[in-house]
């Protein structure tokens, strides 16, 4: 159910991807899709009006922003997996520091170089424009936190545009059915947060989904993804950062018994939500809610 709206500065058309940055490329992807059953389309990017893009493409694999990258899927929610294709790569930095873990978040915009414009005008910090690709990010220190990509290229083969190019998904997967539900934020204070992205972009909190006890969330709708602002330990160092990712299963406690049977541990369990442990997903924290528990 949604409860407030805003317009925010920055027009976007679509959510472009959830970055995942690891040193195990292939691996990664191989176990990614054995637990969840997410599939390879054609990932070639394309510049707008569908011009073809410079960089070095495959169907299943690109080359941009200092790193190796091949895009999948889960129904219509895509991910890009990075890892470094040099020592010297921004990512390799990354991934020397955290291993595999949460990267970014990208929106698709329409117009790019007014995107910029607008956001310099409102005094935020970009990046990332000596990267090779169509593309920039907005300073972390001016998002809460939360790395965020703005690019207006697009892929060849999108499932939200095609209903014909998904391939169906493995059948031998550990967790049956899944979809994406939600990404959290671990922040200090959710509802600035919040309320920062929503400055930039088209958002709407939304109410209903499940909670841990105690648990302070604020629940925010960015244009096609639900995004939580979760209030992180207050007694962590850590700053604010990508926490972990949500999937609805249509069967939670078969899903937990699949993935104990998996050699997943489960470390929290009731009758809507549950918990894995990330030292048994690469590092991974992950949430599974039952679908039946989500708002209409």
């Amino acid at each position: 159910m949604s409860t407030s709206a805003s317009a925010g500065i920055v027009e976007q058309t679509y959510f472009h991807r959830l970055a995942i940055a690891t040193p195990d490329h292939q691996e990664f992807i191989d176990w990614f899709s054995h637990l969840l059953g997410t599939v390879t389309i054609d990932a070639r990017y394309l510049q707008p009006h569908g011009i073809p893009f410079g960089l070095e493409q495959t169907p299943t694999q690109a080359r941009e922003s200092g790193a190796d990258l091949n895009t999948i899927w889960l129904g219509t929610m895509p991910f890009v997996i990075f890892s470094a294709d040099s020592p010297q790569s921004p990512i390799a930095s990354f991934i020397e520091k955290f291993g595999t873990a949460l990267h970014s978040v990208a929106w698709h915009v329409p117009d790019l170089w007014k995107a910029d414009a607008t956001l310099r005008r409102h005094g935020y910090r970009l990046t990332g424009y000596d990267i090779p690709g169509r593309h920039f990010f907005i300073h972390p220190a001016d998002t809460s936190w939360m790395l965020i990509e703005i690019s207006d290229t697009h892929f060849a083969q999108d499932p939200r545009d095609y209903d014909d190019v998904l391939p169906a998904r493995p059948v031998d997967s550990i967790v049956k059915d899944a979809q994406f539900a939600w990404l959290t934020m671990a922040a200090q204070e959710p509802r600035a947060s919040a309320d920062n992205i929503a400055t930039l972009f088209e958002t709407s909190e939304v109410s209903g989904y499940p909670t841990d006890a105690g648990q302070e969330v604020i629940d925010l709708k960015v244009y096609d993804i639900i995004t939580r602002f979760s209030k992180r330990d207050e007694t962590s160092s850590e700053r604010d950062h990508l926490h972990s990712m949500c999937f609805a299963v249509p069967d939670l406690a078969d899903t937990c018994d699949r993935l104990r049977a998996a050699g997943i541990r489960i470390t929290s369990q009731d009758d809507t939500s549950a918990w894995s442990e990330a030292a048994d997903t690469h590092g991974l924290l992950m949430q599974w809610v039952s679908a039946a528990s989500l708002p209409a």
